[in-house]
């Protein structure tokens, strides 16, 4: 479990700038003290967890969420007194039926359902280690209130609800979103606030698919490489040329519009008047 929650906490401070806010862990005699309080044998990943982390510490808003849409992992003393007080509540409301539905029991309030995570009010956000399966459930499978009144399976054990966070979140599958403080599938629309316990048990019942990823474009063949780079070459050229002859036609065009101009304002000269010819004069004859 080490390795898995140092695997998680990269992540968060990489993609979130977030921290999970792990406490130290514990000794085995609490541990074992534990085990003897609650009359059960831990599950041996459970155990390795609280040996390396005893729960999170910290603001629930300011930590990353150890699983999509749950409240605080919390320390094991806290974990003992809330186990304690549901006892009680069970014994004043006791279930009056008891159904299964799926790989759990509909009875909320069980000796060996263990409450491992929750918010600062124990007040609906509970997160069971489950040690009360149906027959087909798994002992230790992890059990999350989806709703006031919905518990959904989010993993077969502490591990396995873990491995499943941190492949959707290394494949891609879920991201982090700043604009919601919270991680959700990638394809979540923009406007819509996510349910992120029941979305994630859909999505590892493969109820919820997985967005397609754009497919890698093949790479080129040589030849293809070689024809695209010549077509592109006199693509080149052509274009070089078309420009040079617009250009050189813009050139004429401008050269007769500014010999047309010049000509147009030339000042027109008058002709020159005609000398005027002394008449010719008949000779007088003498008498």
């Amino acid at each position: 479990m080490q390795e898995l929650w140092g695997r998680l906490e990269a992540w968060a401070q990489a993609n979130a700038s977030k921290s999970l806010g792990l406490r130290p862990g514990l000794d085995e005699a609490a541990i074992a003290a534990a085990e003897q309080q609650l009359g059960v044998t831990l599950p041996t990943d459970y155990r390795a967890s609280l040996l390396a982390h005893d729960g999170q510490d910290g603001e629930a808003e300011n930590l990353f969420e150890w699983l999509p849409g749950c409240a605080p992992l919390k320390p094991l003393a806290a974990v003992l007194e809330r186990w304690t007080e549901e006892q009680d509540l069970a014994g004043e409301f006791p279930d009056p039926e008891n159904r299964t539905e799926g790989p759990r029991h509909t009875v909320l309030w069980h000796p060996r359902r263990i409450p491992i995570a929750g918010n600062q009010w124990w007040d609906g956000d509970n997160t069971y280690l489950d040690l009360h399966p149906s027959a087909t459930g798994s002992s230790g499978q992890i059990t999350t209130f989806v709703t006031e009144c919905d518990l959904e399976c989010v993993g077969s054990s502490l591990r396995d609800a873990v491995e499943r966070y941190l492949t959707a979140l290394e494949s891609g599958d879920w991201v982090y979103s700043a604009a919601k403080q919270c991680v959700t599938p990638r394809a979540e629309p923009a406007d819509r606030y996510p349910n992120e316990s029941r979305q994630f048990a859909e999505y590892i019942r493969g109820e919820l698919e997985a967005p397609a990823k754009p497919k890698a474009k093949a790479a080129p063949s040589k030849a293809a490489a070689k024809a695209k780079a010549k077509a592109k070459a006199k693509a080149k050229a052509t274009t070089k040329a078309t420009t040079k002859a617009k250009a050189k036609a813009k050139a004429t065009t401008k050269a007769k519009t500014k010999t047309k101009a010049k000509a147009k304002t030339k000042p027109k000269t008058k002709p020159k008047p005609k000398a005027k010819t002394k008449p010719k004069t008949k000779p007088t004859r003498r008498r």
